[in-house]
């Protein structure tokens, strides 16, 4: 094993030891609970680069995204049961470490503190690491991001951006702070590894060059049976407004507005604030998010304890820390992490429309 950290032997030895440990009692919580959502990753990982990945013999087999991100998956797939499913979950316990450590650097944190926020996060560890979600993965790429806007780097902006299409609506709220704050060379190479997103999705397919068309209509079944399975784990304010009975028309309108509103802060405030704020409130305007993508709130977590004064603070992030492990039970008609979220987006909104770049909050 490499050491990027430059520890010494001993201390290397003993975070090596640590995450191996951790990776162990992820992978054996999920055998004992019998919470697992690796079989779909695992199917798509072994009909990449055929039809019968946009094309299952069953509809609950659907594959809910872009074709090439099934390529992701084939060599775990290689491995026989159930060291698949450990070797995946050991790779999403690094994407979370890791995106500890870009955090660390992004808001001059302890390393040990910044990991710990990552793993202590409920949508990291209770939700995505133990059943096997990718929203680890999703969480380093938008921290790399961040840390390339914060840098005014191009590239640390936009191929983070670009991979982070494995899930588009992960990259979406980021690609609209690219369009607010006019960086056209960074929207340029995200619509460059747009085009190769198409092209690999095309071969994942089997040679399927109309995915498009076909994709979009199993999403569409997909997303009506998920709606009814799932409602009630959503954090964002759509399938929210939804499932109270508020018309297609009306949610548009709402989603719209929101985006618009959010596009115009995204250009007034820092490039650090606008990259965290825009992870929180692309969940709150998600059509699918549910616990496990609570992950991508981070960033805004992250901001807020280190940005947001007492003695509003402490309260923020304890509240947020103690209801973030209740995600995805279903003990409640809302998800708690849903308050978080939505409030959240809803607070900051509000809080920076009259007052600009002024300290949080004022």
């Amino acid at each position: 094993m490499v050491n990027p950290l430059r520890l010494s032997p001993g201390r290397f030895a003993l975070w090596s030891s640590a995450l191996i440990l951790v990776g162990a009692v992820q992978v054996v919580a999920a055998w004992l609970w019998g919470l697992s959502d690796w079989l779909p990753f695992a199917d798509a990982g072994r009909h990449a680069g055929t039809q019968l990945l946009l094309h299952p013999v069953q509809q609950v087999d659907t594959w809910a995204y872009p074709p090439a991100t099934a390529w992701l998956f084939v060599p775990f797939v290689q491995l026989p049961a159930p060291f698949d499913f450990a070797a995946y979950e050991v790779v999403l316990l690094l994407c979370a470490i890791a995106a500890g450590l870009v955090a660390a650097r992004i808001f001059s944190l302890p390393r040990p503190t910044a990991v710990t926020m990552v793993l202590a996060w409920g949508p990291v560890s209770s939700a995505a690491l133990v059943i096997g979600q990718t929203s680890p993965l999703g969480l380093l790429l938008a921290m790399l991001a961040i840390l390339g806007l914060l840098r005014g780097s191009v590239l640390l902006t936009a191929i983070p951006i670009g991979l982070l299409i494995y899930k588009p609506t992960y990259a979406f709220p980021l690609i609209v702070v690219l369009l607010a704050r006019g960086r056209l060379r960074e929207l340029a190479i995200v619509a460059l590894m747009g085009i190769l997103w198409y092209v690999t999705s095309a071969a994942a397919a089997g040679a399927d060059w109309l995915w498009p068309v076909t994709f979009l209509k199993q999403l569409q079944m997909y997303q009506l049976r998920d709606f009814d399975e799932n409602a009630v784990k959503a954090l964002g304010i759509p399938t929210l407004l939804a499932r109270f009975g508020v018309a297609k028309a009306g949610v548009v309108a709402v989603v719209l507005a929101a985006t618009g509103v959010a596009a115009v802060l995204f250009r007034r405030v820092s490039a650090l604030e606008a990259g965290c704020a825009a992870c929180l409130v692309g969940l709150a305007l998600s059509p699918h998010a549910l616990g496990y993508d609570g992950a991508l709130a981070l960033p805004m977590v992250f901001y807020a304890a280190t940005n947001v004064r007492e003695p509003y603070r402490t309260p923020l992030i304890v509240a947020a820390y103690l209801l973030s492990p209740l995600t995805d039970l279903k003990l409640t008609p809302i998800d708690p992490v849903a308050l978080f979220v939505i409030g959240g987006s809803i607070a900051w909104m509000l809080i920076r429309w009259p007052k600009g770049q002024r300290a949080l909050p004022a």
